[in-house]
């Protein structure tokens, strides 16, 4: 059976920037967001999401140019415990020529 790689597999660096948030925020191993992917107008898009059952109001994370929505993981962890459903797409570049690099990576 194929399936995808995850960010949690494939992209780490993320995890390099953890030590610069205060340690109510940061992001470990078990509070990692859950993944999904979606295609909008023919490219894949990442998702990192942190749920909520039930919330009353869901929060979209945009990140700038040279980043990802990884990158915003405490933000959304500390929004999820405030019991906000939280968000973090990764942004298709401008560049159509880019696209090929959001194609999700299959086993």
């Amino acid at each position: 059976m194929k399936r995808q790689h995850t960010y949690n597999q494939t992209v780490t660096y993320w995890k390099q920037y953890q030590k610069y948030f205060p340690e109510e925020m940061r992001v470990t191993d078990s509070q990692l967001p859950k993944e999904e992917w979606m295609v909008w107008n023919e490219v894949h898009i990442h998702l990192d999401r942190m749920p909520v059952p039930d919330a009353k109001l869901k929060v979209i994370c945009i990140h700038e140019a040279g980043g990802n929505g990884r990158l915003l993981a405490p933000y959304a962890r500390k929004l999820q415990q405030s019991g906000y459903e939280v968000v973090s797409p990764d942004m298709p570049p401008n560049r159509p020529y880019d696209t090929v690099s959001l194609q999700p990576t299959i086993l």
